[in-house]
């Protein structure tokens, strides 16, 4: 997570969350999707708060919506628009 000046990382709009004990759940909107991201800051945050995500690159696994089947690491780097129907994991 990074503050809202910084240009890096997926630009989302946080909504609430969930806490874990040490960490929580962060429910962002990008667009009118749904994203869940996983935390250790304990910044106070307000619905709507614009925020950045950012995941380190060997943590992402890509996985087709429509198989379930892993996305390979060779196909990764064919442009995101070929992705429509793609979940992600982060390990």
């Amino acid at each position: 997570m990074t503050a809202n000046g910084e240009r890096q990382g997926l630009a989302v709009h946080y909504q609430f969350s969930a806490e874990l004990g040490s960490s929580r759940l962060l429910h962002c909107e990008i667009a009118s999707d749904a994203v869940v991201a996983v935390s250790s800051a304990m910044d106070a945050l307000a619905t709507g708060q614009p925020m950045r995500l950012s995941v380190p690159p060997d943590a992402v696994h890509l996985f087709d919506a429509t198989t379930g089947h892993r996305v390979q690491d060779e196909q990764v780097s064919r442009p995101l628009a070929e992705f429509q129907h793609a979940a992600m994991a982060v390990a």
